[in-house]
């Protein structure tokens, strides 16, 4: 499969990956707006239980961690270990680690305009998916619901009837 790579990327960017201090990612990435830098930090919908209730936030899918486009020949890199709310870039030898091609933009792909990553995006309710693993292999049914388990809840067509059945969120392929 290509790799696919962002084509506003000018010749020179790429994506690096900074840590941020405890409990400061809000921080850093105000931090770094202020300073002009391109960030990308994704969030997640969590539900956790807390005090015999479930209660529903938001959360850093990348805890401590985030993403910034950078172009080392131009940008002023070395400011951002100086950031408010910025441990440090993570560092290979000859400087900042820089992010492989295309990792950012499938996460991107996947992260809404709301800036919370969601990689069931393409699973729709009611949609026709195929089982690619496991004992039900190859056989086709209709997406009835996802949980935040990673699990998905299929009504199968099986020996002339409608079974539902619930398989990991990997064990499923879109028909297209």
């Amino acid at each position: 499969m290509p790799i696919d790579v962002d084509p506003r990327l000018t010749r020179g960017q790429r994506w690096y990956v900074f840590r941020s201090l405890a409990r400061a990612e809000g921080l850093a990435e105000a931090n770094l707006t202020r300073q002009g830098f391109i960030h990308f930090l994704p969030k997640v919908t969590v539900v956790k239980r807390h005090a015999r209730r479930y209660v529903t936030h938001k959360e850093w899918l990348f805890p401590r961690y985030g993403f910034l486009l950078m172009d080392l020949s131009r940008d002023r890199w070395q400011s951002v270990n100086g950031t408010y709310g910025v441990e440090r870039l993570v560092m290979g030898q000859d400087g900042p680690q820089r992010l492989p091609d295309g990792v950012i933009e499938a996460l991107q792909a996947a992260t809404g305009s709301d800036g919370l990553f969601c990689p069931d995006m393409e699973l729709i309710l009611g949609a026709q998916v195929r089982v690619s693993q496991g004992p039900l292999s190859g056989q086709l049914g209709v997406l009835q619901s996802l949980d935040g388990r990673g699990r998905v809840e299929l009504l199968l067509n099986l020996m002339n009837g409608q079974v539902r059945t619930t398989v990991a969120r990997e064990c499923v392929e879109i028909v297209a």
